[in-house]
């Protein structure tokens, strides 16, 4: 779960802002 944050952070944030929200049970953090 945390994993794929950072992986996509590190990708670029394409499409963290969709996953991420997912991961983080619709709590963007890292944003």
């Amino acid at each position: 779960m945390y994993n794929r944050c950072a992986r996509i952070l590190m990708s670029g944030n394409k499409t963290e802002s969709s996953l991420e929200l997912v991961d983080n049970g619709g709590q963007r953090r890292s944003t």
